[in-house]
């Protein structure tokens, strides 16, 4: 098989994208939110100004990450409620703050090196764009995993209405410092560009 990791940009890619999602989240997941069951698929306002990047085996996607950066998003509350960002808004500005969200693989996949590979393409991205912070939430049990990748905990939990039981967590671009102390794979792979 040979994959290739890129930005969704098409119609038709974009509706393969909501497939997928409704696949891993609905079929599997049995998370309904933003459903929609009669086109099987998976999508939500922000998808209209989000980067999402995919990992296409041939024509079909079998994993996704979506990035948000908060200059391309109308109304921030709901962002700043969630992730207490008021803060970092202040002291950096929208356009140096993204969220990722909506990072899933197929199931086959998931053991493999190419979630990896997903993340570095959004890290580089993040990078580029001059991103300084990226917030996130994860469940409980894949803390070790985000912690690894050079993600911290920086509050308390929430409980999410569709999702459970959800903690914060943030990564800083450019500590270095800290990502290598993680030996996190991103560093790694990013200085390889």
């Amino acid at each position: 098989m040979k994959f290739d990791i890129r930005v969704v940009e098409t119609e038709a890619e974009r509706d393969k994208l909501y497939r997928f999602r409704y696949r891993i989240y609905v079929d599997e997941e049995k998370f309904t939110r933003n459903a929609d069951h009669a086109q099987n698929w998976l999508k939500d306002d922000y998808d209209d100004v989000a980067t999402s990047f995919a990992i296409f085996d041939g024509d079909e996607v079998v994993g996704s990450l979506r990035l948000l950066f908060m200059d391309s998003v109308a109304d921030l509350q709901p962002f700043i409620e969630k992730f207490r960002m008021a803060q970092a808004l202040d002291a950096f500005g929208a356009s140096a703050i993204c969220t990722t969200s909506r990072f899933m693989v197929d199931p086959i996949l998931r053991n493999g090196k190419l979630i990896f590979k997903l993340m570095r393409n959004a890290y580089v991205h993040c990078l580029q764009r001059g991103a300084r912070l990226n917030f996130g939430d994860c469940s409980p049990h894949l803390i070790p995993f985000y912690e690894h990748m050079g993600y911290r905990r920086y509050t308390t939990g929430f409980n999410d209405s569709s999702f459970g039981y959800k903690i914060p967590i943030l990564m800083l671009f450019r500590d270095h410092q800290f990502l290598s102390s993680v030996r996190s794979l991103l560093l790694r792979m990013a200085e390889q560009e």
